[in-house]
């Protein structure tokens, strides 16, 4: 006899009674069915709002408080280096804008002498001299800015350690990886459930066709759950899906 394949978490679970008569098989199955709802419900019941969180999580907390500290007394120090990349930015655009203006009144100064303006000559110097100190400001901000972005990175890196930068954004991945685990593992509950409900009403099917005009063994509650719920779950089969 090949038995009855259902599925199962995504793959084909043979039924472990299809050899046994078709009334002890149906027994056994319910009762699979009563142990399979039962973890469903209390799977379930891990991941309603308020309640206490599935066992993936609870065991990851330690790992996820211990991120969250960790990001906490790192966030400074890269906050530092970040500011440093933008007064750095800043300093080398000022240093551009300095040098243009520069470059700016040192072409207007040979403009105007090659068309005799010799009047406004000794102004555009002065405003050239100006913007020569201007350039020379800026490169000095442009230096301290790297030199400060320089102290930054080190100063992260010391405290980082071997164990890498680490912010927020990896504490809330670890929380997430974990919660994903909880409803995977209740998914699969809920598919070992739909997987038994499909054999215990294929094994009343067989029942029926081995002793026509036998009465369904339906008056057992579990099975009598089966073959009225089935359906009905089945039309409502991803209601829980995260």
């Amino acid at each position: 006899m090949t038995g009855d394949m259902s599925s199962d978490g995504g793959e084909f679970v043979r039924d472990p009674y299809v050899d046994l008569p078709p009334a002890e098989r149906i027994s056994q199955l319910a009762c699979d069915l009563h142990d399979a709802r039962t973890r469903l419900e209390e799977l379930q019941s891990l991941l309603t709002p308020g309640a206490e969180a599935g066992r993936h999580f609870v065991a990851a907390q330690p790992e996820i408080d211990r991120l969250a500290h960790e990001a906490d007394r790192q966030r400074p120090y890269w906050l530092a280096v970040e500011d440093g990349w933008e007064r750095l930015s800043d300093a080398e655009e000022a240093n551009l804008d300095a040098r243009r203006h520069f470059h700016t009144l040192l072409t207007r100064i040979e403009q105007d002498r090659t068309d005799g303006g010799e009047t406004a000559v000794p102004w555009l110097d002065s405003q050239l001299s100006e913007a020569a100190r201007a350039i020379g400001d800026a490169e000095s901000r442009r230096d301290q800015a790297t030199s400060d972005l320089a102290a930054a990175s080190e100063t992260l890196l010391d405290q980082v350690g071997l164990g890498g930068l680490i912010t927020h954004d990896d504490v809330d991945k670890a929380r997430n990886d974990a919660m994903d685990l909880d409803y995977i593992e209740r998914n699969l509950a809920r598919e070992r459930v739909e997987a038994i409900e499909g054999q215990l009403l294929r094994a009343n099917g067989t029942l029926q066709r081995s002793s026509p005009g036998s009465e369904l063994i339906e008056g057992h509650p579990f099975a009598h759950a089966a073959s009225r719920t089935f359906g009905a779950e089945s039309g409502h089969a991803h209601e829980w899906e995260r």
